[in-house]
């Protein structure tokens, strides 16, 4: 099951009919989209959710083998840090990117480098589900992330230069 949120996603339903897609969401662009192309919400292997909650989101997070994030690269996606990336290290499913820098940054996400090398690793990315020491990266890269962690980091350079935590 290939979890996936946004428009840019549903190439993946059309290209993997074998693979369950789950697509949440309700941005403007989103449904319009949607709206517009019903032909996509009628494909057997797609199930569309719609706008789901934050808080419940865990709840399908568990039950699905990939977890993914295939924006475009251009001038936004560049200077983009998704947070959804760091949402997802902590949900212990393997992760498949585009090469957003934000992305490379972390030995826990597979990076697709272009459209072909994207679909390529679609396959052995699920494949992590069960590997012990990607999702010990994963772990410790969801751990080094977390909003307690850079808090940290901001006080420990606070404290480098001058300034006491108080």
């Amino acid at each position: 099951i290939v979890f996936q949120k946004g428009g840019l996603v549903v190439f993946l339903a059309y290209l993997f009919t074998i693979l369950k897609n789950v697509i949440y969401g309700a941005s403007v662009f989103f449904t319009s989209s949607l709206s517009n192309s019903t032909d996509v919400l009628d494909l057997e292997n797609v199930i569309y959710l719609g706008k789901v909650q934050y808080k419940n989101l865990i709840n399908y997070t568990k039950h699905v083998d990939l977890l993914t994030i295939p924006f475009l690269i251009n001038e936004i996606t560049e200077s983009t840090s998704p947070v959804k990336l760091f949402e997802y290290m902590a949900t212990q499913v393997p992760i498949l990117t585009t090469g957003m820098k934000e992305c490379r940054k972390y030995e826990s996400v597979i990076i697709g480098e272009d459209h072909d090398d994207y679909i390529k690793k679609i396959d052995s990315t699920i494949d992590l589900i069960n590997d012990k020491d990607y999702l010990e990266k994963e772990m410790k890269d969801a751990k080094n992330n977390t909003w307690e962690a850079k808090s940290e980091t901001i006080f420990n350079l606070l404290n480098e230069n001058g300034y006491e935590k108080q």
